[in-house]
């Protein structure tokens, strides 16, 4: 897949962003850096006749600095990219919309969540709507308008698909590629590493800073090896806070602003009461994983290889790997989707749950191997008996080629038919 993406592919996001901006004063999009926000930003200021301020331009920045009211007056559409540089703009604009809110107002973009800033600039706390852009798909790197997720939580039924499943060696490189455009677009395996390397080194050295102070950046780099080597886990923090070498309060901070810069993601527990004896613990997920990749310093060559150690990196890359992609086609269903994970203290397990507003639930184990046995589907009669009719369906996505149905209403699906 390197070097597959030779112009600019168009983001499913794009058209969830006009709906938001239609329904609040205030569109806010955050993601990582270098997803496209700003390709995002541009179109949307295209189509309302606006300009767009890119405080990432150190003249513009030290401008919007000296005069910040001239810049969020106009009254046409506004627009500002990378607005976490001079949170400042979020005071004035609040007082903007205190003389009168409409929807469409404003159009933010940032490489630092919004919840990550300090509380003191969260002005806009409750009159904006926030839309995650997050790395391309697999259905956007191939041009696939994915509707797989959607249509399983609307009817309950996995979608048909007729093609077979992809071998090992696909979902690997595919691993190791990622969703980043620009890593996508590397015209090798050498170039794409230099570019991930320097993504990281830009997001621990440059974003966070620009949220908080951090006085042993070497801790804040521990910790983020220390979650590579556990994505996919249950998150221990004590354990993690000493690898890393760090208090266990320092710890929970660093972690707070690795999530605000996009490099992990935390997956809540679901915690309905369902039982007393499941896990409150959330999962730890490295957001993109051809970033989780280079944390590890794992090739494709060496995951393809039979080293134990490679056999069990791949299985935790694959589940990573699978729930970012299914958390991505939840953020552009319309109907708000939330994802959990279920554990109990016996062991049963399950690696993603979608939730839907109305309580209805999937739930998805998946498997870095082409065979699926009756043991597999435990968990989720467990977690079925348990729900009732808030089931909608029991998934076991594996890396195997065919599409069924168990005689106890489970199904089995290739991953591959995610994005197909």
């Amino acid at each position: 897949m390197t070097g597959a993406m030779s112009t600019v592919r168009p983001r499913r996001m794009t058209q969830t962003a006009r709906e938001r901006l239609a329904e609040a004063p205030v569109l806010l999009l955050e993601g990582p850096r270098s997803v496209g926000k700003s390709t995002v930003v541009r179109a949307i200021a295209e189509e309302h006749g606006a300009e767009v301020v890119d405080l990432d331009q150190p003249a513009v920045l030290d401008a919007v600095s000296r005069d910040t009211e001239r810049y969020v007056s106009d009254a046409r559409l506004v627009c500002i990219d990378e607005y976490q540089l001079a949170p400042q703009v979020l005071q004035f604009i609040k007082a903007k919309l205190n003389q009168g809110a409409r929807p469409g107002m404003f159009v933010l973009a940032g490489s630092v969540s919004f919840a990550g800033l300090p509380t003191g600039v969260q002005a806009l706390t409750g009159r904006v709507q926030r839309v995650q852009l997050l790395p391309f798909s697999q259905g956007e790197l191939a041009g696939v308008e994915e509707r797989w997720l959607e249509q399983l939580l609307t009817s309950g039924e996995v979608p048909r698909d007729e093609s077979k499943g992809v071998d090992r060696a696909d979902y690997v490189q595919r691993i190791v590629t990622g969703g980043f455009p620009l890593a996508v677009a590397a015209t090798s395996e050498r170039a794409r590493i230099h570019w991930i390397d320097s993504y990281i080194d830009m997001a621990l050295t440059r974003d966070i800073t620009q949220v908080a102070t951090v006085r042993k950046p070497i801790g804040l780099s521990n910790l983020l090896t220390v979650m590579g080597s556990q994505t996919a886990e249950l998150l221990n923090v004590d354990r993690a806070a000493r690898s890393a070498g760090i208090s266990r309060v320092t710890a929970e901070r660093h972690l707070a602003l690795l999530e605000s810069v996009f490099l992990l993601r935390r997956l809540p527990a679901w915690n309905s009461v369902v039982t007393h004896r499941a896990t409150r613990n959330s999962k730890v997920h490295v957001l993109d994983s051809a970033v989780a990749s280079r944390i590890l310093k794992l090739s494709a060559a060496r995951l393809n290889s039979k080293a134990p150690d490679a056999a069990t990196a791949f299985g935790h890359l694959l589940e990573s790997f699978v729930v970012g992609e299914l958390i991505k086609q939840g953020s552009w269903i319309s109907e708000p989707i939330r994802f959990f994970h279920w554990r109990t203290h016996e062991g049963f397990e399950i690696d993603l749950i979608a939730e839907r507003s109305d309580g209805g639930i999937v739930a998805f184990e998946v498997k870095a191997g082409p065979l699926v046995s009756d043991k597999d589907f435990k968990p989720m009669q467990v977690f079925r008996d348990k729900v009732g009719d808030r089931f909608l369906a029991g998934v076991v996505l594996n890396t195997g080629t065919e599409a069924y149905r168990t005689p106890a209403g489970f199904h089995v699906s290739p991953i591959s038919h995610i994005w197909a």
